[in-house]
């Protein structure tokens, strides 16, 4: 009776939604686009959005802004067996510790409108005659480090299978020294760096949001930066246009932005990049 259901689904697909490696082993085509066909290709990732609850760690409260974090991260994968690891019992339903009443203690995912479940009814799983050894693989710990505020994947040194040139790579930049925590005064409309210049070969340029919270640049990729551009030490002094970053929340007013740099090709000299003034 579709007049009167009394459950639901809650599930994803597995897509390919964008190619991180710009590599010539990475297909520049791909099938895995509709939840009709899933899959994931080499290079490519499915992005979830950082506001879907379970999804990320919050490391907010760490404080990096003098030296970088390392700390071991734990995984362990299907820890109450809902995925079966070996031989599924068709017909054959084990009651499991969880129930459909969203928690809103500490340690919960989230309690907000879009997760809280009702009912509070106990929550079954497929029984399952599982291998021997089954766990074995599905735990695992790796060292991560946490880098300097503002850091991160951007300036990281690059690998063959990133590429090491170019203003649209994510690697071999540099935080500027006098761009690291910025403000423009005018949130949400058009601004600029004004006189931009360098003293060597071609160097990009690349302009990225930064946080309130962490008082930092955010190291953007450059599908997400807020301009990007070569900068030659043959041209005049150019201004940089890019929107100033409107507020988000509360806290994350906007009007804060930082500054990365880089040589065009990584094997280049690390020029000097200034400019006078942020204006319009």
């Amino acid at each position: 009776d579709q007049s009167n259901l009394t459950n639901s689904k809650r599930g994803f697909c597995l897509q390919a939604v964008y190619r991180h490696a710009n590599a010539e082993w990475s297909p520049l085509n791909q099938d895995y686009y509709t939840c009709s066909l899933q899959g994931i290709p080499a290079g490519w990732r499915d992005t979830y959005q950082s506001g879907i609850r379970c999804q990320w760690i919050d490391v907010t409260s760490i404080d990096t802004s003098i030296q970088s974090y390392i700390a071991p991260l734990y995984s362990s994968l299907n820890p109450d067996g809902f995925l079966c690891e070996g031989t599924p019992q068709p017909d054959t339903w084990v009651r499991t510790e969880f129930n459909t009443t969203c928690c809103s203690s500490q340690g919960c995912c989230g309690n907000s409108n879009e997760t809280q479940c009702c009912g509070g009814e106990p929550v079954d799983r497929v029984g399952c005659e599982t291998w021997e050894g089954a766990q074995e693989d599905n735990v695992s710990e790796v060292m991560v480090t946490l880098p300097l505020s503002g850091e991160g994947q951007v300036t990281e040194k690059c690998w063959n299978s990133t590429g090491s040139w170019g203003e649209k790579r994510d690697c071999g930049l540099k935080l500027h020294p006098k761009g690291k925590y910025l403000t423009c005064n005018k949130p949400g409309q058009q601004v600029a760096l004004k006189n931009v210049i360098s003293t060597d070969f071609y160097q990009v340029v690349r302009v990225c949001e930064a946080s309130i919270a962490l008082r930092s640049g955010l190291a953007c990729i450059w599908n997400d930066s807020l301009a990007n551009v070569i900068i030659s030490h043959r041209d005049e002094p150019r201004d940089v246009h890019f929107i100033c970053p409107p507020k988000r929340d509360s806290i994350e007013t906007g009007g804060r932005f930082a500054v990365y740099f880089g040589p065009l090709f990584t094997e280049l000299t690390l020029g000097d990049v200034s400019w006078s003034s942020i204006g319009q």
